[in-house]
């Protein structure tokens, strides 16, 4: 592989990083996207907008923490079955402390 056929390829990468990013913050929709353990990874402006947090507050936290506290533990075993059998709704804790019941479509994507 020539040096620039590298360089194109990394230069290629870095711009879809943006350009995903860019799609991600300009969705109308709370987006959250997680690994495979559930550690947030990647939240737009309307999911921060939505449940009141900051984003280094919640990027690097397990989703978890957006379930109300009696619903935390047993979440685990669902999550890890989410890419198998997605779910239709969500029941979820905004900071302020009040619970919500959303849509959640759960897609997994392998990058």
């Amino acid at each position: 592989m020539s040096q620039n056929s590298l360089h194109g390829d990394i230069s290629e990468i870095g711009e879809s990083d943006v350009f995903f990013r860019n799609l991600l913050e300009s969705a109308p929709d709370a987006m959250i996207i997680v690994d495979e353990q559930g550690v947030m990874s990647l939240v737009n402006r309307q999911a921060l907008r939505m449940f009141g947090y900051k984003r280094r507050e919640m990027i690097g936290q397990p989703i978890e923490i957006l379930l109300p506290k009696t619903m935390r533990s047993s979440h685990v075993p669902l999550r890890d079955s989410y890419t198998s059998k997605p779910r239709g709704t969500c029941e979820l804790r905004m900071v302020f402390g009040s619970n919500i019941s959303i849509g959640c479509p759960i897609i997994s994507l392998r990058l």
